[in-house]
Formats: C-alpha cells, sequence, structure tokens
C-alpha cells in the first residue's frame, strides 16, 4: 500500500480501499478469528535511517512508465519525513509518516472497517521466496491477500488480489515488488486494473 503503508507506496497506491464482488465466492473465506495468523515477521521501517533511497518502476494497466523514488530525508523518534519524485507525468511530493507496526492482516482490515467499509478475507499467505533485482538475488517474504470489500454507502464493490514482496536487505520501506489486481464494480459498470511494481536499484545518499 495502512498501501501499508505496504510501505506507504505512492500515497495513490497505499490505499488499500479496494475489493469484492458480492454472491460469487470462489476462494474458502478465511475467518476473522484468524487473520492474526498473518503477519510479517518483521517490519523494515524500524531501521530506516535518513539519507537511505529506493528507486521504483511502475505500470498500470501495462501503461506508461512512472519512475518512482523515495527517499527518507529525516527521521525524529519514531517519525520518519519520506520524500517521493517521479518522473512520467505524476507530480512530487512529500509527507510525513509515522513508522507503521509490522504489517498484519488484522491490521489491514481494522483500517478498511475504520473508514465504514465491510471486509472478507477469501485468502491469505505469507511465502518465502527470491527475486532477483539488478543482478542480485534479494530473499523476500511474499505477502498475499485476497479481499473482498463493499462500501456500503456508495454501493461500490471491490475485489483485490495482491501480493507484496519484502526484505530487510533493502532499505527504507523493505518494498521489492508490488502485483496488484482489482475489479470495481458499481451497478453494471466494472473496472479491472492491474498495477506492476518493481524495485531496480537503491542506495544511501543523492539518488
Amino acid at each position: 500500500m495502512r498501501m501499508p503503508r505496504c510501505f506507504r507506496l505512492p500515497a495513490a497506491l497505499s490505499c488499500l480501499f479496494l475489493l469484492v464482488w458480492a454472491g460469487q465466492l470462489w476462494a474458502d473465506e478465511i475467518p476473522e478469528d484468524d487473520w492474526g495468523s498473518f503477519v510479517m515477521p518483521f517490519d523494515p521501517w524500524a531501521d530506516a535511517a535518513t539519507g537511505e533511497w529506493c528507486r521504483y518502476h511502475y505500470r498500470v494497466n501495462g501503461g506508461r512508465l512512472v519512475v518512482l523514488s523515495s527517499e527518507v530525508v529525516s527521521r525524529e523518534a519514531d517519525t520518519l519525513t519520506v520524500e517521493e519524485r517521479r518522473r512520467g507525468g505524476l507530480p512530487a511530493f512529500s509527507e510525513k509518516q509515522v513508522i507503521p507496526q509490522v504489517l498484519n492482516l488484522e491490521d489491514i482490515c481494522a483500517s478498511l472497517r475504520a473508514n465504514g467499509l465491510q471486509v472478507r478475507v477469501m485468502g491469505a499467505s505469507l511465502t518465502p521466496d527470491t527475486l532477483d533485482i539488478a543482478g542480485r538475488s534479494i530473499a523476500c517474504t511474499a505477502f498475499f491477500t485476497h479481499l473482498e470489500v463493499v462500501d456500503p454507502e456508495r454501493k461500490l464493490e471491490n475485489e483485490l488480489k495482491q501480493t507484496q514482496w519484502l526484505s530487510n536487505e533493502v532499505p527504507g520501506s523493505g518494498v521489492v515488488k508490488v502485483v496488484k489486481d482489482q475489479i470495481g464494480r458499481l451497478g453494471a459498470r466494472s473496472i479491472e486494473t492491474r498495477l506492476e511494481m518493481e524495485l531496480v536499484e537503491w542506495g544511501v545518499g543523492e539518488p
């Protein structure tokens, strides 16, 4: 993405307001009592330091390539100031954010419900994985979620399948890759969106 802050990917990417179509369930729902079982084993933000940066490439629906640079510009106790710069027609911005708790399914669903949304979990998993990035193999944890969410006020139904690959070897947010598939339905209208984002370089100092 809290797009958990999924790292607080670009703010537009960090809102997990997305997901469900009522009536047709193709998977067994995970009971709410089991949501607490899906917790990342580490928090990449915990040791984030000033000057750490990452650069990502992402596309929506296979369209124009957007380059995102994210840099930790200051840290005061539990508050980070992260500056994001974008190339590809999107504006740059800076924002102050509180370091998130370890990414976990229970908090993700609680955040959605706090915004008046109805949530069901149709699938979730935490899986060790390795990704090859910039000529280097990086050990990751892949956090998969399949959520169905309804906004009853707007009568909007959404379904989201998302996998986030995170690693302690990557500075800042620890995000290595994100793939999100979303189906949104409002009455007879249906919109499908696929977002793909991948780390291309990282370091400390001037990005």
